[in-house]
């Protein structure tokens, strides 16, 4: 994962105070998590840098900003809940917590530096294994209650429990890693950042409500549900899903634990994690403590020593058996470390004590005591040369001359003054064994200084060449993305080239079409037009032959319309003319009957 390249990742080799990025450990929509050397303690340490994606951008210069100036505030506010949630994980000292060591604020955002735990995530064993016993899940179950509880009983919540944030290190132990309350707060202040809920481990209460409204139960719902993808090799219904059936008042489309694990794992197991995962938070389990107590786990070994550690006793009270073992051992393991640091102290104190606080008085005095001793020697042999040189001259105070002496006159050394050698001499010996210790820890911590500094050398070279190896990326990345600009400048005028000859053809085709409409047009209103002539004319014919039936009828019957006022005609006319054309729809339906 940390081989793939991640946009808008910083660059390996990256320095960031005496950090130095190494590799990229993971990239979400909230930030990005580095593993980084620390110079200072000579470690690998996790480094998670706020970098929401749907706000901020990174710069060429390696800052962070906002993508418009309508995302500031949001960006602001969001980078000061995560630089507050920081310094409030800081405070958590547990086992099976991620432990901050730092937060800083550079390049226009913050980081929060991290142990980094070797091993792996839960989520990759289960996407190996599938599914997981009983007695592993309650391995890992114990601590992580036990971390969750310190962190409530603090009036903090977790907000994002998966199996991606439970960390199982290479000893089996778990660590809860990615606090999400930052995440969460920042969830809430905008509504596109929707990906920041992890669907199907996430409540309901949390894509809808405000963080006050969140609580204990919030996180027993995502360990819940970490556990039924243990049990059952999948992750359970999203609850924005389950909301629709129990919204609408139709049955909970969520499939109990109970029914997917019966004859794996023991009902009360399987009880307790459908409990945890209630739609409504009221349904659930309020507190650690009283949803533990459903499992029927044992008491949290890391809690119940703090507990003890920090509980007074009364005089008389009974210190239970198992804890007066512990004493005993304790104790022991005490004594022993004493006794072996006394042994080498008495075994090493010269040197021990040279090393911390330099010569003693004693040291110094035996010193002083050697240097004249190797005086005193150095007189008696000069005054040796000086009698060996005057051995055939002798001195006449008289004549305040020179007179040579017999030839046999020889040096005695039984006039020479007697000195006690043997003291100096082993004086002498012993400072030359000090001296040469000395020089050999003089020598030896030259070798450490030569060292040092080699490695000084050697990382300056390795900066050198990181930052030259940089320089070369920033040129190439500059020389690509001026290529990218030029290339999509050409395609740029090129699309408008295209759109340009588009939308000539298109308005040259609209035009030859609205002509054809137009002639088809003008056709149709001219048959229109022949076709109303016709039906007039047929009309009128029909009406004459009509008007000509009605006065024959009329007069058949002795009325004539001719001495009849214009009313009376008129009304004559419209009752004759209805009840002749009632006849003929009559003859016209029974002669269509007929031919059917």
């Amino acid at each position: 994962m940390g081989d793939k390249i991640h946009r808008n990742s910083l660059k390996l080799g990256h320095k960031l105070h005496w950090y130095r990025i190494e590799k990229i450990l993971g990239q979400g929509g909230f930030g990005i998590t580095y593993l980084a050397h620390d110079f200072n303690l000579d470690r690998q340490v996790a480094i998670k840098e706020y970098l929401p994606i749907e706000l901020a951008v990174r710069e060429r210069d390696f800052s962070v900003h906002p993508v418009t100036e309508d995302h500031g505030e949001k960006f602001r506010w969001g980078l000061d809940r995560f630089v507050t949630e920081a310094r409030t994980l800081a405070r958590f000292k547990h086992p099976n917590i991620v432990h901050v060591l730092n937060v800083f604020e550079e390049n226009n955002t913050a980081y929060m530096v991290m142990e980094y735990e070797q091993g792996e995530s839960l989520q990759e064993i289960l996407s190996r294994r599938k599914t997981l016993e009983e007695a592993e899940l309650i391995n890992i179950l114990i601590p992580v209650l036990g971390g969750l509880q310190k962190v409530h009983d603090a009036g903090f919540i977790h907000r994002d429990i998966k199996p991606a944030n439970i960390f199982i290190r290479e000893d089996g132990s778990p660590v809860l890693l990615d606090f999400g309350s930052a995440r969460q707060a920042l969830s809430m202040a905008t509504q596109t950042l929707t990906s920041l809920v992890s669907p199907g481990y996430a409540p309901y209460e949390q894509y809808y409500s405000k963080s006050d409204q969140q609580g204990p139960w919030t996180d027993i719902y995502g360990l819940g549900a970490t556990l039924y993808r243990a049990i059952s090799g999948k992750a359970p219904m999203d609850a924005v899903d389950r909301s629709r059936a129990i919204l609408k008042g139709e049955q909970d489309i969520f499939v109990p634990a109970s029914q997917i694990g019966k004859g794996r794992y023991s009902e009360r197991f399987l009880l307790a994690i459908d409990h945890a995962l209630q739609f409504k938070e009221e349904d659930r389990p309020k507190t650690i403590s009283a949803w533990k107590q459903e499992f029927d786990l044992p008491e949290d070994p890391i809690r119940q020593a703090i507990v003890a550690e920090h509980t007074p006793t009364q005089p008389g009270t009974k210190i239970p058996e198992r804890q007066q073992q512990k004493r005993w051992i304790y104790s022991r393991v005490a004594i022993l470390v004493v006794l072996v640091g006394i042994g080498v102290l008495y075994l090493y104190h010269g040197e021990i004590q040279d090393y911390l606080f330099g010569p003693t008085k004693a040291q110094l005095k035996s010193e002083r005591q050697r240097a004249e001793d190797e005086k005193r020697l150095a007189a008696l042999k000069q005054k040796k040369e000086e009698n060996l040189k005057r051995k055939d001259m002798a001195f006449d105070p008289t004549t305040a001359r020179l007179i040579e002496e017999p030839a046999t006159s020889t040096f005695d050394p039984s006039t020479a003054t007697p000195l006690d050698v043997t003291t100096p001499k082993s004086s002498y010996h012993r400072a030359s064994e000090e001296q040469k210790r000395a020089e050999a820890e003089a020598q030896r911590q030259a070798e450490i200084e030569s060292q040092r500094h080699e490695e000084v050398r050697k990382q300056e070279a390795e900066r050198l060449a990181l930052e030259e190896e940089h320089k070369k990326e920033l040129e190439e990345e500059q020389k690509r993305a001026e290529a990218e600009a030029q290339r999509q400048a050409e395609l740029e005028r090129q699309r408008a080239e295209d759109e340009k000859n588009r939308l000539a053809t298109e308005k040259a085709k609209r035009e030859a079409e609205e002509e054809v409409k137009k002639a088809e047009l003008e056709k149709q209103h001219t048959m229109e037009e022949e076709r109303k002539q016709e039906q007039t004319a047929a009309k009128n014919d029909i009406d004459d032959e009509l008007m000509d039936q009605i006065k024959a009828e009329l007069l058949a019957e002795g009325i004539d319309l001719s001495t009849l006022p214009p009313a009376q005609q008129e009304a004559y006319i419209a009752g004759k003319y209805n009840e002749l054309a009632a006849k003929k729809e009559t003859l016209d339906n029974k002669m269509y009957i007929n031919q059917s």
